[in-house]
């Protein structure tokens, strides 16, 4: 007799898209009841017996606060990141020994530049996410593995969790049946939840 059992697995970029899902989970999944990820800070969708990311119940990321608005977030962000990235470049300037070439100084400043725009990129994907949104998850098992799992939207403040009421609420379940249908899984809203019925 085989044993199942569940299993959380941390993986994927912070406040980032879908994680990348292993080839380990095609072979683990048959083996498990449930397969559940952690990482990215903001909920994903769920295929087959797999979620592939809970999401934050609390947090205490300042970072997180939501902004005022999409657009004045990314702003503000944004001009961080450009301050930056002035101050980096200026250090290449100074050195000991001399003054550095144009083409020195391009090459150095090149990895920054990079680094900076893929952090914008993340900042950018993630306020569209909103990770101020998440979801409770309530799975129901029994001896032949998951039948129902129900998501309940919530409101994750600083050091606050709550409930999320009118276009929120809405936002939350519309994302969570977005995702879920990229990955092939049906997903209806009752009482205020989202429901995915496996059998």
């Amino acid at each position: 007799m085989r044993h199942r059992s569940e299993s959380v697995i941390r993986e994927g970029d912070r406040m980032g898209g879908l994680p990348p899902v292993p080839r380990l989970l095609a072979d683990i999944g048959p083996c498990v009841t449930l397969v559940a990820g952690h990482s990215a800070h903001a909920f994903h969708g769920v295929g087959a017996n797999v979620l592939y990311d809970l999401g934050d119940f609390v947090n205490d990321y300042a970072s997180a606060r939501p902004p005022r608005n999409l657009l004045a977030g990314v702003a503000d962000k944004l001009r961080k990141e450009i301050v930056g990235l002035c101050e980096e470049a200026g250090s290449l300037h100074e050195r000991r020994d001399g003054a550095r070439t144009g083409s020195e100084t391009r090459q150095r400043l090149w990895p920054l530049l990079q680094r900076r725009t893929r952090r914008i990129k993340r900042m950018i994907r993630a306020r569209r996410l909103r990770p101020d949104l998440g979801m409770l998850f309530f799975v129901t098992l029994d001896r032949t593995g998951p039948r129902q799992l129900e998501a309940l939207p919530i409101k994750v403040g600083h050091c606050h969790t709550g409930i999320p009421t009118g276009e929120e609420a809405r936002f939350a379940h519309r994302r969570f049946s977005r995702a879920c249908a990229a990955l092939g899984t049906e997903v209806t809203e009752h009482d205020g939840r989202s429901v995915i019925v496996w059998r």
